[in-house]
């Protein structure tokens, strides 16, 4: 099989928020140190083009991220950041101006549970930083997008607060985003920045519903991820590491995903059979008809 394309490096398993729809991990709170982080670029070096930095966790929480950025960019790496957006706000300048990062995320269902005060006051700080990386960007020209996610199309009151947000900080008519969103799932803002929109999706646990052993995933093929500890796991949404590969600071890349293991799953899902545990309680999958 072919090495996939991007990998979920997780730097940090730490979050400040704790979402309803991402249930806490097991796991000790770690932040990954230079040294190991500078050990996953070497040994990704020419074997993957895009670092997601999270997995489970907040990137922005890590007190090395930005020079982390830059030593991903100057390895030749392109990043990819998916972020609460509650510290954006501290990393503007850097994101702005990093050569590397090609897409930021911004979970807007991050702040479903926030009061009405907390999210206004929240919502408009994040905002604000959104407009003005990607007018910076805009500017340096290249490839980059900032995505403001509301994966939440299911919750009629947190969608209606965020888009109405939205609308006012981008200058967009009132009820013009509710418009557009009835028969599409995302919209232009502005310059470099989208509105994607979803159904809210639990991430999955052994104890959570199973949808059944057929089915299809990309685990593998266009994607892994590497626990901060350096656990090696299939797909995005294993934040325990219970499908655990191998350790990419004990063996090299190519072995733990060339095992008897990986090579299984991978197999599995060619034959379009969900054969792990995990995997059969995803429900991320069916949001696809996968």
């Amino acid at each position: 099989m072919r090495l996939p394309e991007s990998v979920y490096l997780e730097i940090t398993s730490a979050c400040n928020l704790a979402c309803p729809f991402c249930p806490p991990h097991t796991r000790k709170n770690e932040y990954m140190e230079r040294e190991r982080f500078v050990h996953v670029l070497a040994s990704l070096a020419g074997k993957a083009r895009v670092l997601y930095f999270h997995l489970k966790g907040e990137p922005f929480l890590h007190p090395d991220f930005g020079e982390y950025l830059y030593l991903a960019g100057k390895a030749g790496f392109k990043v990819r950041i998916t972020t609460n957006g509650t510290l954006l706000a501290e990393h503007a300048g850097e994101l702005s101006h990093s050569s590397a990062l090609e897409r930021l995320n911004i979970s807007l269902q991050s702040l479903s549970p926030f009061s009405e005060d907390e999210f206004n006051k929240t919502v408009h700080v994040v905002l604000d930083a959104v407009s003005a990386i990607a007018t910076e960007r805009t500017a340096g020209g290249g490839p980059f997008l900032a995505s403001l996610r509301l994966w939440t199309r299911d919750n009629s009151a947190h969608t209606a607060r965020a888009l109405a947000a939205i609308e006012a900080k981008f200058g967009l008519g009132a009820g013009s985003l509710a418009r557009t969103l009835a028969s599409k799932n995302g919209a232009t803002i502005a310059p470099k920045i989208a509105l994607h929109t979803a159904e809210t999706f639990t991430w999955p646990t052994l104890d959570g519903t199973d949808f059944g052993p057929s089915g299809f995933c990309r685990a593998l093929r266009d994607h892994a991820g590497i626990l901060v500890d350096g656990t090696v796991v299939p797909c995005c949404l294993d934040g325990e590491g219970i499908l655990a590969l191998g350790n990419i600071f004990e063996s090299d890349w190519e072995r733990i995903l060339g095992s008897a293991r990986s090579q299984a799953i991978y197999r599995s899902f060619t034959e379009r059979k969900i054969t792990e545990p995990l995997c059969r309680r995803c429900g991320y999958r069916t949001r696809f008809g996968l």
